[in-house]
C-alpha cells in the first residue's frame, strides 16, 4: 500500500450472521478473512457490477481479479476456484475518489458487505463516515504533510 492510499477489506455479512461474530487472525496477526468467505461459499460472480464502478485490470495470478488500477484506487479480489477467498479495496486520496467512494457504498450495501477499516473495525456502510475515515487517516495527514499541502 501507498503512502496515497487507505486500504478497507470486505466480508459478507452472511457470514457474520452465521455465527463467526469474533474476528480470527493467523499467528502473524492478520486477519483471516477468508475464513468468512470460507462460512459462505460465494462466487465469483456474486460481485458481478464491480466492472461498472472500475475497469477490470490485467493481474498476474489467475486467482487474482483486479478492477481498477492497483497504484491507485483499486478493488482485489482473491479467489480459489470460481470461489472467493477476499476481498480488498483502496482509495487513492490523491484523485478524485469521492464518486468512485460513492458508487462503491452503493455496491456494497447492495451485496449485503461489511467493510472493514486498516484497523479491522466494522464501518457503517455511508460515504461521509468513510470519507472522514480516509481524510482523517494518519497516513492523509503524513501525505499532506510531505506534500506541504493544507490539511483538510
Amino acid at each position: 500500500m501507498a503512502i496515497w492510499q487507505y486500504s478497507f477489506k470486505l466480508i459478507p455479512r452472511r457470514s457474520i450472521k452465521s455465527g463467526l461474530k469474533a474476528l480470527q487472525y493467523d499467528e502473524n496477526g492478520c486477519l483471516k478473512d477468508h475464513v468468512y468467505w470460507d462460512k459462505v461459499p460465494t462466487s465469483i460472480s456474486f460481485l458481478r457490477g464491480i466492472g461498472q464502478i472500475m475497469l477490470r485490470s490485467n493481474s498476474w495470478s489467475k486467482n487474482l481479479l483486479i478492477f481498477g488500477d492497483l497504484e491507485s484506487t483499486c478493488l482485489e479480489i482473491y479467489s480459489e476456484g470460481a470461489y472467493i477467498k477476499s476481498v480488498s479495496f483502496r482509495i487513492d486520496f490523491t484523485s478524485d475518489f469521492e464518486k468512485v467512494l460513492k458508487r462503491m457504498v452503493v455496491f456494497i450495501n447492495s451485496k449485503n458487505l461489511v467493510l472493514l477499516d486498516e484497523r479491522d473495525n466494522a464501518l457503517a456502510s455511508n460515504y461521509y463516515v468513510i470519507k472522514h475515515l480516509v481524510e482523517h487517516s494518519e497516513q492523509f495527514y503524513r501525505y499532506k504533510k510531505l506534500t506541504s499541502l493544507p490539511v483538510v
